[in-house]
């Protein structure tokens, strides 16, 4: 393996974790804006609906040990 070789594959590293970096600030500044804005029954609803999903999900897997 060439010296140039690395140095390409190194910089294709770089750049896409400076991609994923940049798409993960940007759509966490989106949901805080999000939840910034969303009205608070809205908000109070989907935190209903997940619980009751996650409960949903953790019954099913568990059973009735």
């Amino acid at each position: 393996m060439t010296l140039d070789l690395r140095r390409r594959q190194h910089a294709c590293k770089v750049k896409d974790n400076a991609y994923t970096y940049l798409l993960t600030v940007i759509g966490i500044s989106l949901l805080t804006l999000v939840l910034l804005f969303a009205p608070l029954e809205r908000l109070q609803r989907a935190g209903v609906l997940i619980n009751r999903y996650l409960f949903s999900e953790i019954t099913r897997n568990c059973g009735d040990r």
